[in-house]
């Protein structure tokens, strides 16, 4: 399993993260070449993009999550608004070594990253070639094959996170207990890894849009191959689906769909 707290300290005792250091009101936020990870304190994250640049939605930043993590090794421009009641207590992060890092990790590693990443600013994702033929290469013989009829649940809440999944063919949706759409998959997507890394149960319903094929690999093919990464991998990985999860806490509690919308797989209240 993954664990922030201990790739920290692991990281610190290797010289691989600067010392903690208090960030305020009038911190240097994005400014710098630099993410974070919170220590103690909370901020609140202003956001105008899940309805209009007059109304703001809001999630809370607390100990263990990230700041900037995903515009740092994207190099993107940071747009986040963050309110502090207090100065933060955080480990700062280089963003050439995480970048560094990122870049010099095995095809799944990279790849986790960057589809947190596009799902965290929410960018257009395109059929991914190089990442199918790398997966069917690598994991060749090691995972199985299963056809879901459209309307299928792939899982559920609650349900053991023991399976990575690729798209061979097909659509999946992802949504919450109450409806509110996370995210709509296709050919060459994968999911079910956060849960899976973090050795939780699934958090959300996965189901099959259309007649879909799903390749499947077990939880141990995925964690070693991760596990043989470095620690700023490792970290990078943990933080942004981190990350991600903060950001759709903070969408989709705001966004409902009609339950009877899905007939016969409607979520139980």
């Amino acid at each position: 399993m993954l664990d922030i707290d201990s790739l920290l300290a692991d990281l610190a005792a290797e010289g691989l993260v600067s010392k903690p250091c208090q960030l305020d009101k009038a911190g240097a936020w994005g400014e710098d070449d630099r993410a974070f990870i919170i220590l103690q304190g909370t901020a609140l994250l202003r956001d105008s993009t899940v309805f209009s640049a007059d109304v703001h939605a809001t999630q809370t930043f607390e100990a263990g999550d990230p700041i900037g993590i995903a515009e740092t090794i994207s190099k993107r421009p940071w747009r986040s608004t963050f309110t502090l009641k207090e100065a933060l207590q955080v480990v700062p992060i280089e963003g050439a070594s995480l970048r560094q890092a990122v870049n010099r990790a095995g095809f799944l590693a990279r790849e986790i990253v960057r589809n947190g990443i596009q799902r965290i600013f929410r960018s257009e994702k395109k059929p991914n070639a190089n990442f199918e033929e790398q997966f069917l290469r690598t994991f060749r013989g090691r995972y199985s094959r299963r056809n879901y009829p459209a309307g299928e649940l792939v899982y559920s809440p609650g349900d053991v996170s023991d399976r990575f999944y690729f798209i061979n063919k097909g659509a999946v949706t992802l949504y919450t207990e109450k409806s509110a759409e996370i995210a709509q998959l296709g050919e060459t997507d994968f999911f079910g890894e956060r849960s899976l890394l973090k050795g939780v149960s699934r958090a959300y319903y996965a189901c099959a849009e259309v007649d879909t094929m799903l390749l499947e690999l077990e939880a141990d093919q995925v964690r070693a191959s991760i596990i043989g990464e470095s620690l700023l991998v490792r970290l990078s990985i943990l933080a942004v689906l981190k990350r991600m999860h903060l950001m759709n806490q903070l969408r989709f509690s705001h966004i409902f769909r009609d339950p009877s919308e899905r007939g016969e797989i409607t979520p139980e209240a």
